[in-house]
C-alpha cells in the first residue's frame, strides 16, 4: 500500500479492492448496515495506518456526509474507532478490534429479544396446539442460539493471542 501525499489517495491492489466490496456486502447482509459501513470497514481492515475521512472518501469515491454518517455508525458498533495524532489537526480512523465482540453481543441481544417475545406471546396462546408449539420451538432455538454465542465470546475472549 502507498499514499500518494498530493491527492491523499491510497493506492490498494485487486485483491484488497475485492475484498473491501465483498465485506460492503457481507456486513449488509449479516449485520443490516449500508454497504458503504462494510466498505469503510473493509478498508480500515486492509490498512495498516489511521486514515483520514478525506482519504475515505477518495479512496471509496464516496461523498464526505456518506462517510461521515456510516463513520458515526460503525464507531458506535465499535468496528472503527476515531485516534488522534499528536500536532496533526484531523481526526483519523482504524478498524477496532473490539468490532469482533461487539457483533456477537449484538447477535446476542437479538436472539434474547426474539426470545422474550416469543415467551412474552406464549402466555397468551392456548393452552397447546400448532402456535403454541411453534412458539415453544422459538423460546428452545432462541435460547440454544444465545448460549452459542455466549461460548463463542468466551472462547473469542481465552484465546491466545
Amino acid at each position: 500500500m502507498q499514499t500518494d501525499k498530493k491527492s491523499s489517495l491510497i493506492q490498494l491492489n485487486q485483491q484488497q479492492l475485492s475484498f473491501i466490496e465483498k465485506n460492503g456486502l457481507h456486513l449488509e447482509q449479516s449485520c443490516g448496515v449500508p454497504r458503504i459501513s462494510g466498505r469503510i470497514v473493509g478498508l480500515l481492515m486492509v490498512l495498516s495506518r489511521p486514515i483520514t475521512i478525506a482519504e475515505i472518501c477518495k479512496t471509496l469515491h464516496v461523498s464526505h456526509g456518506s462517510v461521515s454518517t456510516n463513520l458515526r455508525l460503525i464507531t458506535m458498533m465499535s468496528l472503527a474507532k476515531k485516534v488522534t495524532l499528536t500536532g496533526v489537526r484531523f481526526d483519523y480512523y482504524q478498524f477496532s478490534s473490539q468490532g469482533w465482540v461487539e457483533i456477537i453481543k449484538q447477535k446476542m441481544a437479538n436472539a434474547q429479544s426474539l426470545q422474550n417475545l416469543a415467551s412474552e406471546t406464549i402466555e397468551a396462546l392456548e393452552p397447546s396446539g400448532i402456535v403454541k408449539t411453534r412458539f415453544e420451538e422459538m423460546v428452545i432455538w432462541s435460547s440454544i442460539v444465545d448460549q452459542k454465542y455466549n461460548e463463542i465470546l468466551e472462547e473469542w475472549r481465552n484465546r491466545n493471542v
